[in-house]
């Protein structure tokens, strides 16, 4: 998923973050029941997401110069529901990921956040990638009832809302029961 990001300061902070929780990650849901609500949706929904987010960058960048910063961008998408693997966990059979106590809905945005913060500082990012990088994490909602305050400040953030609010809303609407298996969308009773 990483694969696309050339910029050494971000793939490094992408893999380490995916790395340290790839079980959890790759296990979640992106949503409890309106987007990806289902085993392994989180990864369905951050490839989709970041996918779109590149794409999006490449015809922006080739038909108007906007400058957007591909790059960042793309690290942003990896990251954007990156707090999410602290928002859910296995109940207490073991069997299905719900919301933790600890988390409050959409906090992982800010949990996000603080999650690039922690491992940039432990990394030796650089201070100015890092706090854009938390930027586009921390304001990927912008719309109520999941806005957590936090306004987007650079175009890529801008961005990366539009994109995860699209995806999440298109996948709302059908696909909920599809997942990604290298590389190619398959529905889950297929796999099961």
């Amino acid at each position: 998923m990483v694969a696309k990001i050339q910029d050494g300061d971000y793939l490094l902070l992408c893999k380490a973050l995916v790395d340290e929780n790839k079980e959890v990650f790759s296990s979640c849901p992106a949503s409890t029941g309106s987007h990806h609500a289902c085993v392994g949706g989180l990864l369905t929904h951050t490839f989709e997401v970041m996918e779109w987010a590149y794409n999006f960058a490449e015809y922006y960048n080739d038909t108007y110069d906007f400058g957007i910063d591909k790059e960042l961008l793309t690290a942003g998408a990896v990251l954007h529901d990156i707090g999410k693997v602290r928002e859910y966990g296995f109940d207490s059979t073991g069997a299905a990921m719900r919301p933790t106590d600890a988390m409050k809905e959409n906090a992982h945005a800010l949990e996000g956040a603080m999650m690039i913060r922690e491992m940039a500082q432990e990394l030796g990012t650089p201070e100015d990638k890092a706090r854009k990088l938390e930027n586009l994490v921390a304001s990927h909602h912008t719309a109520y009832p999941f806005r957590v305050g936090v306004s987007p400040i650079t175009p890529e953030a801008k961005l990366l809302a539009v994109v995860d609010n699209l995806d999440s809303s298109v996948s709302s609407n059908f696909g909920k029961d599809v997942v990604f298996l290298d590389g190619k969308p398959v529905h889950i009773q297929d796999v099961a």
